[in-house]
């Protein structure tokens, strides 16, 4: 530490990995410290590319696009895309797709469909109102509150 260098962060050979994969798919650069981290675990970068290609458990594990992939497969085979049945079926495919995409309306709409077709008790994403509500157009305070927080949303 006195000659300025420093301890490699605690990481996971198979989180690297994940990370490097995510990272080739986005198209992005990588950063000098990733580059660091790819090094001193796997001895290089184009050593760890061949590691990506042949390690079994980073090639099964969860991606953004084989999520979607496997939404616009179930949706081919007209099977139901309800989140319950979904969730019942496939627990670990709808918790990767919550992860990444933050909902299953979310992830159902970024695979191109509409998430209103598959919900049963409430609508995906409400329709936002034109006017406020009765209470609050009735209080000066309230109303002036109201108008500002819509044009901080906008």
């Amino acid at each position: 530490m006195a000659y300025g260098i420093t301890p490699p962060p605690k990481r996971y050979r198979l989180h690297l990995l994940i990370r490097l994969r995510d990272t080739l798919e986005s198209g992005a650069k990588l950063s000098k410290e990733f580059r660091w981290q790819l090094q001193y675990y796997f001895g290089s970068v184009e050593k760890t590319k061949l590691e990506l290609k042949t390690n079994k458990r980073a090639l099964i594990a969860w991606s953004p696009r084989k999520v979607l992939a496997l939404v616009k497969e179930r949706y081919r085979r007209k099977l139901s895309l309800a989140y319950a049945v979904v969730r019942r079926d496939n627990p670990a495919w709808v918790s990767a797709a919550e992860k990444f995409y933050g909902s299953w309306g979310n992830t159902l709409f970024a695979a191109g469909h509409n998430p209103n077709e598959h919900f049963v008790h409430l609508r995906w994403r409400k329709k936002k109102r034109k006017t406020p509500p009765l209470g609050i157009r009735r209080n000066p305070l309230l109303l002036q509150n109201y108008k500002a927080q819509q044009q901080r949303a906008i």
